[in-house]
This record gives C-alpha cells, sequence and structure tokens, in this order.
C-alpha cells in the first residue's frame, strides 16, 4: 500500500478544486443575470397585460353603448317593439 502522493499530482488536484471553484462562481453569477433578466420580463409583461386589460375594457364600454343605441333605434323605428323589448325583459308578461 503506497500511500506517497507526488508533489505534481497533488498540485494537479488542487488545481482541478480551483477550476471547480471558477466554474461556481461563473455559474452564480449567470444565475443572478438570469434571475434580473427575468425579472425585468416579468414587469415587462405585467405592464403589457394592464394596457391589455385597459383596452378591453374600454371596447366593452363601447360595445355597451353600442347595444343601448341599437336597442333605442328598434324602440324608435317599431312602437310594437317596445312590448317585445318588455317581454324580453321580463317587464311584462
Amino acid at each position: 500500500m503506497n500511500l506517497s502522493i507526488s508533489w505534481d499530482e497533488l498540485k494537479n488536484e488542487l488545481a482541478s478544486k480551483e477550476d471547480i471553484l471558477i466554474v461556481r462562481q461563473e455559474i452564480e453569477t449567470v444565475r443572478q443575470e438570469l434571475k434580473g433578466e427575468i425579472e425585468t420580463v416579468k414587469q415587462e409583461l405585467k405592464g403589457e397585460i394592464e394596457t391589455l386589460k385597459a383596452e378591453v375594457r374600454g371596447e366593452l364600454k363601447l360595445l355597451k353603448l353600442m347595444m343601448y343605441f341599437l336597442a333605442f333605434l328598434i324602440i324608435l323605428m317599431n312602437k310594437g317593439s317596445i312590448e317585445f323589448v318588455f317581454k324580453i325583459l321580463g317587464i311584462l308578461k
């Protein structure tokens, strides 16, 4: 059983451990950069989602107004349609 290790073998072993530490540091650096980029993308997406929500709300308001306008036109065009509209709404039976 030979327990002696040459200086070159020991130096090679230490160098490989040093390389591992360097790689670990690089991995941690990349991890931190990715966290920052992910957070940036999250914030951008949140802003875009809020913009889309506001657009949809505006479109819904416009559709409601158009619906009321069309109902008003139906009533004006046909006096008999008032009873029909009231029946739909459940006001008349």
